[in-house]
């Protein structure tokens, strides 16, 4: 038997939900998991779990993935940078956004690599299923390195949208 987790909350800065939905009721689940004899954990996480001193969202992903040290089975972590597509949080925001006409950007020159949400569904079930999966964190990082100004234009170019983006002070 296989669990793919995929659940997590995000786009919140409310540090108590992050941590009771991102860590605690992680570590139940993978408890849960254990005791009805599940053999593998999927996690999908995030690159952000590296960095926890980076605010509530990326600590409460690392708790989360610590909460698989108890997990006797096979137990991969899948950790995209960002993912993007129908129905992601970063899409949504960016639309949400754009309604106003204006989408403030961070000025970042960090590239970020980003990844569809369709190839994310992809690796999960090639981990799942993959007689040769091994247990332990694996970068899951999309195709071409792109700053955030750029990925949020090619974002609302795909929306049709013509809101002005708006680079702020990193």
């Amino acid at each position: 038997h296989v669990l793919i987790h995929m659940a997590a909350a995000m786009g919140s800065t409310d540090r108590t939900l992050l941590y009771e939905v991102n860590g605690a009721s992680s570590r139940a689940l993978f408890v849960a998991a254990s005791r009805a004899g599940v053999g593998r954990i999927v996690l999908v996480s995030t690159m952000a779990a590296l960095r926890p001193h980076d605010g509530p969202y990326a600590a409460s992903k690392a708790q989360g993935q610590r909460a698989l040290d108890s997990f006797a089975g096979t137990s991969i972590v899948l950790q995209p940078p960002l993912i993007y597509g129908r129905g992601s949080q970063v899409s949504a925001t960016i639309a949400g956004l754009a309604r106003f006409g204006v989408v403030p950007v961070i000025n970042s020159t960090s590239p970020l690599y980003p990844v569809h949400v369709d190839d994310v569904a992809a690796a999960c079930i090639e981990a799942a299923l993959s007689d040769e999966a091994e247990s332990g964190n694996y970068p899951l990082p999309g195709p071409e390195a792109i700053k955030f100004p750029e990925f949020t234009r090619r974002v609302l170019t795909q929306l049709g949208s013509n809101a002005r983006i708006v680079r702020l002070p990193e």
